[in-house]
């Protein structure tokens, strides 16, 4: 009874280090990313409407005691100033630092972080607005620190939700999509039984039949072509323009675009997985999977 006693605190311990772990490892996750996204401007205007119903009719802050006639269009201001902050955290913001804000490296720790720029921007705005208006009398800063606070950590648990719940449902996705694979077939031109990819560059020239190609990723001036021949995979680079290699592979249906500007013979795909940022599909020749943009999702799931 003694041991297990003094036990118990070693087990409080470890079962708390292992959570805190197992959190730690679980942010690492991929996760799909809302800034500069439609659904970002929806959720500011609704966040908006929140302000002004919220000041309007429960008059809370101090707003019950303001007296003057402009009370309404003060109120309908601050709703603005809630949605300018928004517009701050996932536009202005996201515009200024790409590089943070990639989409392909998106994960459930920089989803948190975006919560803590959301909550802090959104309240700095209602907050410095209300007070220099006199329409609220918020004790700053410690106030905007503690909704900041708060609201970062209802933002945790929603993105972890939300990362349980994309993973499922791109999983799923990504076992349909498997099937599609397998049984995917490039269809036969009849016009053309004898095809041809001519690629004809500044300093070299490509011409290879369909099936043979296995991506090509098209920059402005440059392109990157994968392919196969006799001797094994074939990497090479070509000047030419992305009018000209885009035109050549539009020409056959089974080229498909995964991310901009990055066609992959869709009778090289062999698997696609799941995880809560989207699709990752695995390429026959290729050693890293390729990421499929969001949209260009319905490329895959239209096999």
């Amino acid at each position: 009874m003694l041991k297990l006693i003094l036990s118990f605190p070693v087990q409080v311990i470890q079962f708390v280090s292992n959570t805190i772990n197992r959190i730690i490892s679980q942010s690492k996750n991929p996760l799909q990313s809302n800034v500069l996204n439609y659904k970002s401007l929806i959720n500011a205007g609704i966040v908006a409407c929140l302000i002004y119903g919220l000041y309007l009719f429960l008059e809370p802050f101090g707003i019950n005691n303001y007296s003057n006639q402009n009370k309404t269009i003060l109120i309908a201001l601050s709703a603005v100033s809630g949605f300018i902050g928004l517009i701050i955290s996932d536009f202005v913001l996201p515009s200024l630092f790409k590089s943070y804000f990639e989409n392909s490296s998106w994960t459930v720790m920089k989803e948190i972080s975006l919560y803590a720029m959301r909550s802090f921007f959104l309240g700095l705005m209602v907050m410095v607005f209300g007070n220099q208006t006199g329409l609220t009398n918020f004790n700053l800063p410690i106030f905007l620190l503690q909704f900041t606070a708060g609201a970062t950590f209802i933002g945790i648990f929603l993105a972890f939700i939300k990362e349980g719940i994309l993973r499922k449902r791109f999983e799923d996705k990504a076992e349909t999509a498997n099937q599609r694979i397998q049984n995917y077939s490039a269809a036969v031109s009849n016009s053309n039984p004898f095809p041809v990819l001519v690629f004809s560059g500044s300093n070299d020239k490509v011409s290879i039949v369909p099936n043979q190609l296995i991506s090509v990723n098209i920059d402005k001036y440059k392109s990157e072509f994968v392919y196969q021949n006799i001797l094994g995979t074939v990497n090479k680079s070509l000047d030419i323009s992305a009018a000209d290699v885009i035109k050549e592979v539009n020409e056959y249906g089974q080229f498909i675009e995964l991310s901009k500007n990055h066609f992959v013979n869709a009778q090289a795909l062999y698997k696609a997985e799941g995880n809560a940022a989207g699709y990752l599909v695995h390429v026959a020749k290729c050693t890293n999977p390729i990421g499929v943009s969001r949209k260009f999702h319905g490329a895959l799931e239209n096999l």
